[in-house]
């Protein structure tokens, strides 16, 4: 399956998408060096946490370089369209007072102040 597909989607907060990207066939080897790229990007953290459906593998790459003296949590996900299922995973864990940043591999739009992006798309592109 590709990476980029055309056709008509259903994002997980129910927009529509005439495109999208499926992360589940990015690599082993695409993984782990977008995760090399990710903790160049946000610097330490601890836990992993991750947002269900598509960031498990994403997950399992980054946890290769979290630190055990780090408290702040790394939320993941591998892409973020309106930014709704990894803020509402952030809310559950800042119950807890956790410093929580994010990661995601691609961003379709600007992603919150505190979520960090290895590839934003351009403005307008929808």
């Amino acid at each position: 399956m590709p990476l980029f597909q055309l056709g008509r989607f259903m994002s997980a907060s129910g927009l529509p998408l005439e495109w999208k990207i499926e992360c589940d066939d990015l690599s082993p080897s695409d993984l782990d060096c977008l995760a090399f790229v990710g903790k160049e990007l946000i610097g330490d953290f601890g836990p992993v946490v991750y947002v269900p459906e598509g960031a498990w593998h994403f997950a399992q790459a980054m946890r290769k370089w979290s630190s055990l003296s780090s408290a702040r949590v790394l939320l993941v996900d591998d892409v973020l369209t309106t930014g709704a299922s990894i803020t509402r995973v952030r809310e559950r864990l800042l119950r807890n007072q956790r410093d929580v940043v994010g990661l995601v591999i691609f961003a379709r739009a600007m992603p919150p102040p505190w979520v960090h992006a290895i590839f934003t798309l351009a403005e307008g592109v929808k």
